[in-house]
């Protein structure tokens, strides 16, 4: 987890990520927990993201297949994925140029 950011937001969700996985790490049952946050930068017209993944990696991928299946946020996943796609499809063609 990242020791500094540069808005309270990200500070709160690091500091939330290195409670939670304080949390994880001193019981004995099987848990995950995935932590994904993004803030827009003002100063430098993009977006901030942070992310996290800790505990159990069954149940790491059992919450995000639980994530990714629910209907209010399948429309997230795909338009991430097309966003993602794109992206990397346009870093690949200007490798080759």
């Amino acid at each position: 987890m990242k020791e500094e950011n540069n808005s309270e937001f990200l500070n709160k969700v690091d500091e939330f990520g290195k409670q939670m996985d304080a949390i994880i790490e001193a019981g004995t049952e099987r848990r995950g927990l995935i932590i994904i946050s993004s803030e827009y930068d003002t100063d430098k017209n993009g977006s901030h993201q942070i992310g996290f993944t800790m505990g159990n990696e069954n149940e790491i991928i059992a919450a995000l297949v639980g994530f990714i299946n629910k209907p209010e946020t399948r429309k997230l996943i795909i338009g991430a994925l097309a966003v993602s796609i794109i992206s990397s499809s346009s870093e690949k063609e200007a490798e080759h140029e």
